[in-house]
This record gives C-alpha cells, structure tokens and sequence, in this order.
C-alpha cells in the first residue's frame, strides 16, 4: 500500500515540465515505447503530437491531485459502518453506492477541483507532447500574450477562466457546507 502511494505522490515531487519532457522522451518516435515496440518485432506506434499523449501527460502530472483527496476520504470511512451495511444485507455494489461514495463525496469534489484548476491554466503539456497542434484554453491565452500581442483579448479570456474558476470554488465550498451539515445532523 505504501509503495502504491508513494508512486502517486512521485509527480508532485518532481517540476511539472520536467515529468513532461520526460513523456516526451518516452513518446517519441525513437523513444522507449517504439523501442520496446521494435526489439519485440511489433509496428511502431506514432504517438508524440496526438491527443493521447496530452492525456498521458496530463493524466501523469495531475492524477496525485486527484488521489490525495479521494485517500483521505476513504481512510476516514469507519469500517463498522461498511460492516454494518453487509450484515444488515447490502451486497458491494449497494454498499459503495449508498454507503461509500456519499462519504467519500467530499474527496471527490475537492479532487476534481484540485485537477480542474491547473487543467485548465496549463499550456506546456500540449505545447511539448502536442506539438501546438492541439489548443487548449492555457495555449489560446499563452499566445495572444506572446504570439499575437493582443493583451486586451488575452486579459478577457484570463477573466473568464477566472470567473469559471472562481464559480468551481463557490460550488466546492457549498457542497462542503452541506457535507459539514449533514454529517452533524446525524
């Protein structure tokens, strides 16, 4: 189990642009998978500047964020409760959807705000696995800043990546409060 979690928190030991030239290396056309790929006899498979490699390198770089708050969660589960729920009869599948995910929901928010937050803002992920090929919101207001010099499009769209950021957070903090509250009324 430690190792399992020490493998999660690896990426946040390490600078995001570091980890992602490191996939880059990997992916390349004379990277370690066409490597493998070519010493087992087998196609070589192009995977540099592909939607994929923004989603390893994302998923890569931003899945600890995720994680963390889901482990949290989950370890401060009583267990008599899970206990509880199968000998009053509920199989797994019940247990998890009535019983689990409802306690672990707050995890689950706080972690889809950790990962949505530098999702969004990020540009060197695809701007290196994806060769500028494929746009995402970060790369759009990287470039109007530096390629097409027009700050006051760049600042707008700042300001609307903000609102929505700022709206991700509000909504987190209700649902915590509902949590919070609920917790306390049983």
């Amino acid at each position: 189990m430690v190792l399992i979690f020490l493998l999660f928190l690896l990426p946040l030991w390490m600078n995001s642009l570091l980890t992602t030239m490191a996939w880059q290396t990997i992916l390349e056309k004379n990277g370690i998978i066409n490597m493998v790929l070519h010493a087992l006899a087998l196609p070589e498979v192009t995977l540099i500047n592909t939607p994929l490699a923004i989603v390893i390198g994302m998923v890569y770089n931003f899945l600890p964020y995720m994680v963390l708050p889901l482990y949290v969660s989950l370890s401060h589960i009583d267990k008599s409760i899970i206990e509880a729920a199968h000998d009053l009869g509920a199989g797994r599948w019940q247990t998890f959807r009535r019983i689990v995910f409802p306690l672990s929901l707050p995890g689950v928010i706080s972690g889809c705000t950790m990962v949505f937050i530098p999702a969004l803002t990020t540009f060197v992920i695809s701007a290196l696995l994806g060769g500028n090929k494929i746009l995402l919101i970060g790369n759009i207001i990287e470039q109007e800043f530096t390629a097409a010099y027009d700050w006051q499009l760049g600042s707008a769209l700042s300001m609307i990546l903000m609102v929505f950021i700022i709206l991700n957070i509000v909504v987190e903090a209700f649902s915590e409060r509902n949590a919070k509250e609920q917790e306390v009324d049983s």
